[in-house]
């Protein structure tokens, strides 16, 4: 689907905003803001960014996260650009283009972070049976992101995601991190 759909979808449900989050890519980013415009609606620009612990170890071993990465202002905004030129460079693509948390330490003002869909660092941790490194991987989060940082819970009916949703509740009781509501809304119509 073209941006045309997807903000006309909004308009017709009434939202106020709506948020692009392609992967590893802002490509859409212009489309998405015209369209908005277009229909009344607030554009929120984001990322869904191909995460690694350490983008310049590229070995046998090396894993990728998802991360949702989202703009608050024209920082943000910026930062954002900065992350997503930064992980199409040669030291930092693998497979895909990757940021780490040396990356994110530097460009993360503006920037509103959570912990992503089932394939963020955070919820494999719990997937994997590692909540100590969950929690550290949280707590690197917040220590970056601040306030700006949210766990994420998906409605899907899948024992993955209830343990996924379980565990961060969980967090959420003992650290006070806001949570959101989240969707893998990757078509504007059901019949799509």
């Amino acid at each position: 689907g073209t941006a045309e759909h997807y903000a006309k979808r909004a308009a017709e449900l009434g939202q106020s905003a709506l948020a692009l989050t392609d992967h590893g890519s802002l490509a859409g980013a212009l489309y998405h803001v015209n369209a908005c415009e277009e229909h009344g609606i607030k554009p929120i620009i984001g990322a869904e960014m191909y995460f690694t612990v350490d983008a310049l170890t590229h070995d046998k071993d090396h894993k990728r996260f998802h991360l949702v990465l989202l703009a608050k202002n024209e920082e943000g905004f910026r930062n954002l650009m900065r992350l997503s030129s930064l992980s199409w460079q040669p030291e930092n693509f693998y497979y895909k283009p990757c940021i780490d948390w040396r990356l994110l330490r530097q460009y993360s003002e503006g920037l509103i972070a959570s912990s992503s869909c089932m394939s963020g660092i955070i919820p494999r941790a719990i997937l994997a049976g590692d909540d100590e490194g969950a929690i550290k991987y949280l707590n690197t989060m917040q220590d970056i992101f601040g306030d700006d940082f949210y766990l994420e819970l998906h409605p899907h009916d899948d024992d993955g995601q209830r343990r996924v949703n379980k565990a961060l509740l969980s967090f959420f009781r003992d650290s006070d991190i806001p949570i959101v509501a989240a969707n893998d809304a990757h078509y504007p119509f059901k019949e799509w």
